[in-house]
């Protein structure tokens, strides 16, 4: 009986449990709503009448206890209630739970700890589920701030209510963001509100830090909706009481930057950091719950700002970034403003609208020297990156250098800590912000327009670039006398300086090349069979085809061999539409594949590659089965009528099967390839070719380099590359530059008035052809330049160019640029050995460059004359002429090479030598060179350049050893020697250089033994440095670290000893997790090292001190006798101390830097230790809740919030 009655118990809490959810669910449908309520997990669940407490009758409810968990789900977002009861009214959509209960609300995914918005534990809660409204009793609340690293809100209260806008009361609640046990601080109130959009509102609220009251606040309200105008309101000592305001007529404010100064401000501590669409309610902009994952960031905003001293701003910015392809960018920017001059009034940095005799000036602006009622600031930018049309436009309009100081230092958010606590520091205003001296006009652009259907004749035709600016610089206005004179913003204006516009244009184009279809078809003349109903032969045959037989015609039925991808070239061509269309790349793959049997890698899979567009490795291509018993005889005979090249290989599958090739087909073959060689070089494999490919390049697919190079190699002849091409770049530039000399005063600047008009034309024309020969074993390039240019000032100003003297230096400059030449340059490079892994560095170079003909100006400025000269073989006509030859080796990759070479005549001769070599465990490169020089007296004589050399060796356990040394071939004579060893954070070197030799003299100091240097020891050092990667120790756990850095640095002078010097940094920093960081640093230097060693040095004077150095090191530590550290030559540079006490929600910063300074006292200098000190204070939540006491010079200062430490 017992087990019976179980059975049943079990089977009514599971129909309960299904009867509790199925109707929800209904319930949910009919009435519209996306609302579902699941259980999740009960240990019982029992149906239950109970009397209704407001009809007095029964009611049907279900309980379910013992780890109860229910999650309803509204569409917008989850929720969980867990319990150990939990009782559902389903005919009121009531959710009452008692006994340890969680409630937590999140996104449509969230429910684990951490993710959810929201999270209630308390006693006892009740909900209704239809209108998302609670009641919560003795617990606490914590919700999230919606800032990535910031603390949640925690709020207990003997009771809250949450209603469905999200908004949600407490009753005697305790706010923080400190999870501690005990706070470190609280804000407690008789009333909290905390609304959608991070608001915050209290009644009777009183600020504890620690368990001491701070402060009382009658009523708080932080509004997340934001004013319509945004105002902001504040004092400063130059402009006086302010209200600034900006208006979005579109768009919206953008979150305030992680970096910026409002991050750490009281609005950042309450605002969730995101952007939320807004909507407009009266004069308020209130957050929807829509969060804006990518705001736009168009804008189109109205300024308008008072101050009580200065006088009004009014002004519009906007930016936009049209959805149409051109232009990609809009901004405009206009400011207006209407204001008075300042004047000091005393010393303190405060100012009046009234002069000395009380009167008041209001201020002008000025445009092209019109007066204007208005001072102005502006800017119109637009910019387009269309690859046809690019544009790029900035014009900035400004009255005068001072308006950018005296109207931009505004925001659009109110710092209320700033406010409150730092307003002395607000009152001097923004020092960063600084007065104008300059602007400029810019438009830049181009014009590339699509010409391939004019290829390869044209290949661009182009206004490569064009662009026009106008420079403003400023001046004195000398119109304005008295207190005007330095005080008025008109004391200075803006001037036109000059006006460029510019344009160039740009034709190329090709006029002969070998990679044109008539160059290629030209090789092909003998091997053009039709191929049309040919199948491929490099593939396995496809007997679904039906397009090999001859008898059974095409298949143009079910298309499939093209589905395939391995079908016959027939099929793809008649599915196309057009010959030759869908030929697969990989023709020649299976035959190049070393036979490698891969049964996971199919022809139909690479076929699939290609139609996807994807290209395949050159390992997927060699893992390819070469298929030898697939072909048929027949397919051979086609490779034989299409002209490919044979390697070992093909030739043993041809012998087997009966087929020769005579040498004039292989030559032909050969010849083929060669053409096409370019194109399979440079990717490991081309696409499907296009229907007008010839019938032979169908079956040419590309080839991996080094199997290409391979086929060419085993040819015996082969047909070189070879363009002739054409580029034409004229170009237009004007110049007109103002006349400032008469403009005294913004009246009377003019547009009109110039003191020159410029402009150059320039028509330069190339002729390039390039030829080269079998993967560039012969390559020889030659162009033909032509340089025309003329150029005129044709005005010159008489008021600024008085003199004849000035006019005809302008003219003669002008004579001298308009001039033109034909030029010529060429370069042969021959590579012997280019197709061989291990000659290829082999080369022999040829260079020349120089003038045909050009025009020169021979003339005077009274009398102008150009003479045409051809060219003679002097320096005056050429430019370059050289011949280089390397001679050299590649190993294993390592690249040994000897380089000569040499300028040959007309220029001034010269040989040069270089020779670089490597190997695993080392380098070494030298080189010199011997050329003629001209001297001082006109003549000619050899000189030779230094002999430089320089080894590396690369040494076991991370050591490497270098040597440096250079010779004086003229002199005959070494020059420097240096010697380097390093390893990690250890180095040491040696020197040996040409240096003049010196005597230690008493009373004298170091004086110098004749001017002729001497060959000798010049320095040593070592110097050893673990500040990047310090030695660090950690115990507890990992929760104490502690590092110790150094850099050390010895270094002695061999030629003057007494100048050697030691220099030691060291720096220990102890952490505690979460607790504190403690770092010491010094720095220390000793520059008596020689003292120590004057015996060993055979100083000639005796220098007093110490000598034993380990005594002297002692001395320097002796802190309880003064003369002791005085005479010790260890002398402390710096001594610093930092230490940063992490108190949870605070964070207090101690630094200490001691240095010695220089003082003289009664005639007297001494050195005096000058500590200073500083100690902050700073909130973490809100930053600019920071107090800093500061020590320096004897001067002790306090300030509040907004001071840097």
């Amino acid at each position: 009986m017992p087990r019976f009655r179980l059975t049943l118990r079990i089977l009514f809490s599971a129909l309960s449990a299904w009867a509790a959810v199925f109707p929800a669910v209904l319930a949910a449908q009919e009435d519209g709503e996306k609302r579902t309520v699941t259980v999740e997990s009960a240990y019982t669940v029992e149906s239950e009448n109970v009397p209704d407490e407001l009809t007095g009758s029964e009611k049907t409810v279900t309980v379910f206890r013992g780890g109860a968990v229910i999650s309803v789900s509204d569409g917008d977002g989850i929720f969980r209630i867990s319990a150990d009861e939990i009782i559902y009214d389903r005919a009121r959509e009531m959710l009452e739970a008692r006994g340890n209960v969680r409630y937590e609300r999140g996104g449509a995914v969230s429910g684990e700890e951490g993710e959810s918005g929201e999270i209630f534990r308390g006693g006892a809660m009740l909900f209704n589920i239809a209108k998302m409204q609670g009641v919560f009793l003795d617990g606490v609340f914590t919700r999230d701030s919606g800032q990535e690293d910031a603390d949640p809100f925690i709020v207990r209260a003997e009771a809250a209510g949450r209603d469905s806008g999200s908004t949600i009361a407490f009753r005697n609640g305790v706010l923080t963001s400190c999870d501690a046990e005990e706070p470190h601080w609280t804000l407690r109130a008789s009333r909290i509100w905390m609304l959608p959009g991070n608001e915050l509102a209290l009644l009777n609220g009183i600020l504890f830090i620690g368990p001491l009251p701070v402060f009382y606040v009658p009523f708080f309200y932080y509004p997340g909706d934001e004013m319509v105008f945004h105002p902001v309101f504040g004092y400063r000592n130059r402009e006086g009481f302010f209200v600034q305001t900006t208006t979005y007529l579109y768009g919206q404010k953008p979150p305030p930057d992680p970096g910026s100064e409002e991050s750490g401000s009281l609005s950042n501590f309450l605002d969730s950091g995101a952007a939320y669409r807004q909507e407009r309610d009266g004069l308020f902009l209130r957050n929807t719950a829509e969060r804006l994952t990518d705001p736009d960031p168009d804008y189109f905003k109205l300024k308008l700002d008072a101050y009580s001293g200065l006088g009004v701003l009014a002004g519009i910015d906007g930016s936009f970034t049209p959805d149409a392809r051109w232009p990609d960018s809009v901004s405009i920017a206009a400011d207006a403003g209407f204001s008075r001059t300042l004047y000091p009034l005393n010393s303190a940095g405060f100012y009046s609208p009234y002069a000395q005799d009380g009167t008041r000036r209001k201020d002008y602006g000025w445009m092209g020297g019109m007066r204007l009622p208005f001072r102005y600031r502006g800017n119109f930018a637009l910019t387009s990156d269309d690859p046809v049309f690019s544009l790029r436009l900035s014009m900035p309009f400004v009255s005068d250098p001072y308006f950018k100081q005296d109207f931009t230092d505004r925001s659009e958010t109110l710092n209320w800590v700033d406010f409150l606590m730092n307003q002395s520091e607000l009152a001097q205003g923004d020092d960063d912000i600084t007065t104008e001296t300059s602007f400029d006009w810019r438009l830049y652009g181009s014009f590339t327009p699509d010409v391939s259907f004019l290829s390869p004749w044209i290949t661009s035709l182009s206004v490569s670039s064009f662009s026009a600016e106008v420079s403003f610089s400023s001046m004195r206005n000398r119109a304005l006398s008295g207190e005007d004179l330095t005080y008025a913003p008109e004391r200075s204006f803006f001037y036109p300086e000059y006006f460029r516009p510019a344009v160039s244009f740009r034709a190329a184009g090709t006029l002969l090349s070998s990679e044109t279809p008539a160059a290629r078809s030209s090789l092909q003349e003998k091997a053009a069979p039709d191929l049309q109903r040919l199948s491929n032969p490099f593939l396995p045959p496809d007997p679904t085809a039906g397009v090999t037989e001859p008898e059974n015609g095409p298949d143009t039925g079910n298309g499939t061999a093209a589905e395939s991808g391995t079908g016959g070239i027939a099929a793809e061509q008649e599915s196309a539409g057009e010959p030759g269309a869908g030929a697969l790349p990989e023709i020649l793959a299976l035959l190049l594949a070393e036979a490698e049997d891969d049964p996971e890698f199919t022809v139909e899979e690479l076929a699939e590659q290609y139609r996807e567009g994807e290209t395949p490795e050159i390992a997927d291509l060699l893992r390819l089965r070469a298929a030898e018993e697939e072909l048929a005889a027949r397919d051979l005979a086609v490779l034989q009528s299409a002209g490919v090249t044979l390697t070992g290989t093909e030739r043993a599958l041809l012998a087997a099967s009966g087929i020769e090739l005579t040498g004039e087909e292989e030559a032909e073959i050969a010849a083929v390839l060669e053409a096409a060689e370019e194109e399979l070089a440079a990717a490991v494999v081309t696409r499907a070719p296009s229907a007008g490919t010839t019938p032979a390049e169908r079956f040419l697919p590309a080839l991996p380099a080094g199997r290409a190079g391979e086929l060419a190699m085993s040819s015996g002849s082969g047909v070189g590359r070879y363009s002739l091409t054409w580029d034409f770049t004229p170009s237009f530039a004007y110049e007109s530059n103002f006349d400032v000399t008469a403009w005294t005063e913004p009246g009377d600047v003019s547009f009109r008035d110039f003191s020159s008009l410029f402009y150059r034309i320039q028509t330069p024309l190339r002729l390039l052809g390039d030829y080269s020969w079998s993967r560039d074993t012969v390559h020889f390039s030659s162009g033909l330049n032509f340089y025309n240019t003329v150029e005129d000032h044709f005005y010159l100003s008489d008021r600024v160019y008085a003199s004849e003297a000035s006019r005809n230096s302008v003219l003669l400059s002008d004579w001298r640029n308009s001039v033109f030449s034909l030029q010529t340059d060429n370069e042969l490079r021959v590579r012997p050995f280019a197709r061989s892994e291990m000659l290829y560095p082999v080369e022999i170079g040829w260079n020349f460059t120089g003038d045909i003909l050009h025009k020169e100006f021979t003339g005077t400025a009274a009398d102008p004359a150009w003479e045409v000269r051809w060219m003679q073989w002097d320096d005056a006509f050429v430019d370059e002429h050289s011949l280089s030859a390397v001679i050299g080796l590649d190993v294993a990759g390592y690249e040994e090479k000897l380089t000569v070479s040499s300028d040959l005549s007309p220029l001034l001769r010269s040989y040069g030598a270089g020779l670089e070599l490597s190997w695993f465990f080392g380098s070494f490169a030298a080189n010199g060179a011997y050329q003629e020089e001209e001297n001082a007296a006109g003549g000619l004589e050899w000189l030779w350049d230094p002999l430089t050399a320089n080894v590396s060796w690369y040494l076991p356990l991370g050591f490497t050893f270098s040597q440096e040394y250079t010779h004086d071939m003229n002199e005959e004579e070494p020059s420097t020697l240096s010697v380097r060893l390093a390893h990690s954070k250890f180095s040491a070197y040696y020197t040996v250089n040409n240096a003049i030799q010196y005597t230690l003299k008493e009373g004298q100091g170091w004086v110098a033994e004749g001017a002729e240097p001497q060959f000798k020891p010049y320095a040593c050092g070592i110097s050893w440095s673990n500040i990047a990667q310090p030695f660090r120790l950690q115990f507890w756990k990992n929760r104490i670290t502690v590092q110790a850095g150094f850099n050390a640095g010895l270094e002695f002078n061999l030629v003057r000893q007494t100048e050697s010097n030691f220099n030691f940094t060291p720096e220990i920093t102890v952490q505690i997790h979460d607790i504190f960081d403690l770092t010491f640093r010094s720095t220390s230097t000793n520059s008596v090292l020689a003292r120590y060693f004057q015996k060993w040095m055979g100083l000639p004077v005796e220098i007093p001190g110490e000598r034993n150095i380990l005594v002297d090191l002692a001395k320097s530590f002796n802190f309880w006798d003064a003369q002791d550290r005085r005479e010790s030559g260890f002398k402390l540079k710096t001594l610093e101390m930092e230490m940063n006490h992490y108190l949870h929600d605070w964070t207090a910063t101690f630094k200490a830097v001691i240095t010695p300074e220089l003082r003289t006292e009664g005639g007297r200098p001494r050195y005096e230790f000058s500590p200073e000190l500083a100690f902050s204070v700073s909130w973490n939540p809100v930053s600019d809740v920071r107090a800093t006491a500061k020590s320096e010079d004897g001067r002790f200062t306090l300030s509040a919030a907004g001071t840097d430490d």
